[in-house]
């Protein structure tokens, strides 16, 4: 993935490459994309975004069971 302007601005604000930023507010800090966004000063979209360039894993929203089963 090509480095934008921005995206040297967050490593250089965080001292850390953007993998390990996100890795640490999404996976170990469990943050949802929103508030990755809002920490970070970008739209949920373009950390959505740089998450599918890199190859990392998102969560995904689950309806429970039971409602599932009363759409169908």
């Amino acid at each position: 993935m090509r480095k934008t302007s921005l995206i040297k601005q967050i490593e250089a604000r965080y001292k850390k490459d953007l993998p390990d930023i996100l890795r640490q507010l999404y996976v170990e800090e469990k943050y949802n994309l929103r508030q990755c966004g809002e920490i970070l000063g970008v739209h949920p979209s373009t950390v959505y975004y740089w998450m599918l360039k890199l190859g990392m894993p998102t969560r995904q929203f689950m309806l429970p069971e039971e409602v599932k089963e009363e759409a169908n």
